[in-house]
């Protein structure tokens, strides 16, 4: 859980609750790791992958359908933009 925590940047905790709320929804599962009884993995169920590959397949649809209307350059940008380095955040008074 901590690897996982560290690779996605959030708290232990965070990564804990969110694994064990997909777990109890069937679209991952928790197996024995390799060498110890320490160590678990963290893997997709069959019905994870199913809903996994709608989700995308849905995503697909609605860029086409944004390409079609704003082009697939500003599509691209727009996909981009999340994942951009922003800088530090200010820090901004309540008013």
């Amino acid at each position: 859980m901590s690897e996982l925590a560290c690779r996605i940047g959030v708290a232990r905790q965070t990564a804990h609750q969110v694994v064990h709320a997909l777990i109890g929804m069937h679209l991952l599962e928790q197996v024995p790791g390799p060498g110890t009884a320490r160590r678990v993995l963290i893997r997709t169920t069959a019905e994870g992958r199913r809903v996994h590959e709608g989700a995308q397949a849905t995503i697909a649809v609605m860029e086409s359908v944004l390409a079609d209307r704003i082009g697939a350059t500003a599509v691209d940008a727009l996909r981009q933009t999340p994942a951009a380095d922003w800088g530090e955040p200010r820090l901004i008074a309540a008013p």
